[in-house]
This record gives structure tokens, C-alpha cells and sequence, in this order.
């Protein structure tokens, strides 16, 4: 088992189901804000969550053959494990955090206001 998770960390699998998962997320609560206010049809929103779920399964398929490199886009297997596997992106996680602390912190705003208003007209 600890070779395994190793090796799924090694070929970044681990960060692109991680990031895959929260942009995934993202997206499917902005279309289910959205899309209603198009008047679309529900199928539209279940199509874009199976094709966003398929996308998962695409996306770690992909992160285990293929490794980011300085060279370009390389076969996992001909990849040399000294060499700097993909470009770093500082501070990338604290903005994450930082992003998702602002939203969960409007969305409990914006449930006491609606809260307060439907006691005032109560």
C-alpha cells in the first residue's frame, strides 16, 4: 500500500485529483447558480456533471502515463527522477485557502441576511 501512494505521488496524481476535485466543485456551484437563470433545461446541469465526472477519470489517467517537465509533456516511464518534474506555483495553496475562507464566509453571510429578511416579512 505505501508503495502504491508513493508511487501515485511520484506521477502527481495525488495533486491533479486534489485540484480536478476543488475546480470541479467551482464549477458545478456556479452553473447551478447560472444555469437556472437561463431558464436551461435540468438535463443541461446533469450532462455537464457526468461530463465533468468522466473529465476526472480522463484527467488522473493522464496525470499517471504522461509527467510535466521542463522539456514539455513526457512519458511517465521515460521521465529522469533528478530532474524538476513540474513548475511550482507559489503560493497557489494559500490562495486556495484564502479563496475558499472568502466564500464560505459570504455564503453564511448571505444566509443570515436571507434569514433576517424572511423573519421581517414573518
Amino acid at each position: 500500500m505505501t508503495s502504491i501512494w508513493s508511487e501515485l505521488r511520484r506521477r502527481n496524481v495525488i495533486k491533479v485529483a486534489t485540484t480536478y476535485a476543488v475546480v470541479a466543485w467551482i464549477l458545478i456551484e456556479i452553473s447551478s447558480l447560472l444555469l437556472p437563470t437561463f431558464e436551461a433545461p435540468q438535463w443541461v446541469l446533469k450532462v455537464f456533471i457526468l461530463l465533468i465526472g468522466l473529465g476526472f477519470v480522463l484527467a488522473l489517467f493522464l496525470s499517471w502515463a504522461y509527467d510535466l517537465t521542463p522539456q514539455g509533456v513526457m512519458r511517465a516511464d521515460g521521465v529522469d527522477l533528478r530532474v524538476s518534474r513540474a513548475p511550482k506555483l507559489p503560493g497557489a495553496s494559500s490562495t486556495l485557502r484564502s479563496l475558499l475562507f472568502w466564500y464560505s464566509l459570504s455564503d453564511f453571510s448571505r444566509s443570515t441576511i436571507y434569514s433576517s429578511v424572511m423573519k421581517r416579512r414573518n
